[in-house]
């Protein structure tokens, strides 16, 4: 079952309220609906349930976003770390930042104690700032995303919240970037950094890419060092792509890459791949997928493949929602999505 018409559009219109009539003395409730949009898309489901969501969970979506922004933005007269609170730094920020003295590759910090404790401190703050004011709006809660109970670990999704959140994930996370680009810009202390630049979005979402060329290696030797979508030899420079795209969902997971020629990637470019490479793709998760794991635990690279399975159907029943195309091959053209692809993850499922 899923929510009405209605209940959408309503539900649309309170993340627009949060959003604009809001107080926002930090940038803390934007981090907030982003790692509830996150974990909706990770771990949520098509239907009307109810999910409920830890506040250790959201804590490791906060350090994910946060952790590129703590580096120095880069101006040449005037270089520190953008400022994400109205006065003095905001508290996850500096903590952040003393976590990157410990490794300033976040893959490789996860392993260490730190971590956990940063974990720990994190969900302490949000506990005690965001969570429970983030549906305050003019002085009145907007109570519709979780009962608030302003106490505990753990927050319970009403129901809709996750389905409305999967299905209108792009447009929720674009209204949260360009706010949050906002208050950076409008921010006292980040005027002298600035300048004159106002193109923020890479520098605040996009660049926590990780360097892809690690995993050149293991995806080389599975596939033979052949291409995964054409299937023949990579005689130049390969790239690294992801199967689902970075655009559709940012987040660098082991599983979801490929190897592939340059024009094939290029060409896919943001479109989900047809049915036929969907299947070749969960094969090989289920053929090499332990392999692929070992690897990735030696190279502190992040993977996690039960994350990727759920973010790969939440990606194509959208496509398939919005009767989307879908990419059949360098220089052949797009499709129409057919109902194979749920077939195809339910073996993975199984």
């Amino acid at each position: 079952m899923q929510p009405s018409y209605e209940y959408q559009i309503q539900f649309l219109q309170n993340i627009q309220r949060i959003l604009k009539e809001g107080v926002f003395v930090s940038t803390y409730k934007f981090a907030l609906l982003h790692a509830i949009a996150d974990h909706c898309i990770e771990t949520g489901s098509d239907n009307n349930e109810e999910l409920t969501i830890t506040t250790k969970a959201l804590a490791a979506k906060f350090i994910d976003l946060y952790w590129m922004q703590t580096v120095k933005f880069p101006n040449e007269s005037d270089s520190d770390v953008l400022y994400q609170n109205n006065g003095n730094q905001a508290a996850i920020i500096n903590q952040i930042q003393q976590a990157r003295k410990v490794n300033s590759k976040l893959s490789i910090f996860k392993s260490h104690q730190e971590y956990r404790q940063l974990l720990t401190s994190v969900s302490n703050t949000i506990k005690q700032m965001p969570l429970w004011k983030l549906q305050v709006v003019s002085d009145s809660t907007v109570e519709f995303l979780y009962l608030q109970t302003a106490k505990g670990n753990v927050i319970t999704l009403m129901p809709g919240v996750s389905y409305c959140f999967r299905k209108f994930y792009g447009q929720i996370t674009d209204m949260v970037h360009s706010a949050w680009i906002r208050w950076i810009q409008k921010a006292t202390n980040n005027q002298a950094m600035l300048g004159q630049n106002i193109n923020l979005e890479s520098f605040l979402f996009e660049s926590k890419r990780s360097n892809l060329q690690l995993f050149i290696p293991v995806l080389k030797e599975e596939q033979h060092n052949n291409c995964f979508y054409c299937d023949r030899q990579i005689r130049g420079a390969p790239e690294v792509d992801h199967f689902i795209p970075w655009a559709r969902y940012a987040v660098d997971l082991g599983h979801n890459f490929v190897l592939s020629h340059k024009n094939c990637n290029g060409d896919k470019s943001d479109y989900l791949a047809s049915e036929n490479f969907l299947d070749k793709w969960v094969k090989r998760n289920l053929v090499s997928g332990d392999m692929l794991s070992s690897y990735f635990d030696d190279q502190k690279l992040t993977h996690d493949l039960s994350t990727s399975i759920s973010v790969s159907k939440w990606a194509y029943k959208q496509c398939s929602d919005n009767y989307g195309l879908v990419w059949i091959g360098h220089q052949k053209g797009f499709t129409k999505l057919s109902n194979k692809w749920t077939s195809i993850l339910q073996s993975i499922a199984d």
